[in-house]
């Protein structure tokens, strides 16, 4: 795939407690993709984008797959569970 966007989620009382939604998006058609364009387009401003614009084609998201794992960025935190979503 060529991106995969990473979204982490951390409990407010419990910070050790992580869980990481993974979702790989592909380009089949060669069409752009107006919803990656709004996050790199917010990178450079100071406007807010729900992540869930993504998805809202998507009435059911299907088959997922969880494991037990670490973050892929220094520290390499152990103890997160991954939540992938192969195909968006």
């Amino acid at each position: 795939y060529p991106l995969e966007m990473q979204i982490l989620h951390q409990r407010e009382d419990d910070t050790t407690q992580i869980a990481i939604l993974s979702v790989f998006f592909s380009n089949e058609d060669n069409d752009s993709n107006g919803f990656i364009s709004d996050v790199i387009d917010a990178f450079d401003s100071e406007e807010d984008i729900d992540l869930m614009d993504g998805l809202d084609d998507y009435e059911e998201i299907g088959q997922f797959y969880m494991y037990h794992g670490s973050t892929t960025e220094p520290d390499c935190h152990e103890g997160v569970t991954w939540f992938i979503w192969p195909r968006i």
